[in-house]
C-alpha cells in the first residue's frame, strides 16, 4: 500500500483519500458547474464582444480588439527581437571566446 502526504493536514492517507482531497480542493462542486447565468448588462456585454471575436472579418484575432491589443502586441514583438539579438551576440561572444 502506497501512503501519500497529505500537505493540508499534517498526516499520511491512501491514494484514494489523495483523489478525493484533491478534487475537494482543486476541482469544479457540480452545483457551481450546474448553475445557470442570470441575464445581466455584464454577461450581455460579454456576448457582444464575444460575437465581435468570432465574426469572420479577415482581421488577426490579436488586433480584434483595437488600440490596446496593436500596443500589447508591438511590445510584445519588440520585447522578443531584442532578445533574439541578445541571444545572438551572446552566442557571437561564446564562440569568439573559445
Amino acid at each position: 500500500m502506497i501512503l501519500l502526504r497529505n500537505s493540508f493536514k499534517n498526516r499520511w492517507m491512501k491514494p484514494l483519500q489523495a483523489s478525493i482531497l484533491q478534487h475537494r480542493y482543486l476541482g469544479t462542486s457540480t452545483y457551481l458547474a450546474s448553475t445557470p447565468v442570470k441575464d445581466t448588462k455584464t454577461f450581455q456585454k460579454f456576448k457582444l464582444k464575444q460575437a465581435k471575436m468570432q465574426r469572420d472579418n479577415n482581421v488577426p484575432v490579436y488586433l480584434k480588439a483595437g488600440f490596446r491589443d496593436k500596443v500589447l502586441f508591438n511590445v510584445s514583438l519588440g520585447v522578443f527581437s531584442i532578445n533574439l539579438i541578445w541571444i545572438f551576440c551572446t552566442i557571437r561572444d561564446f564562440i569568439k571566446n573559445y
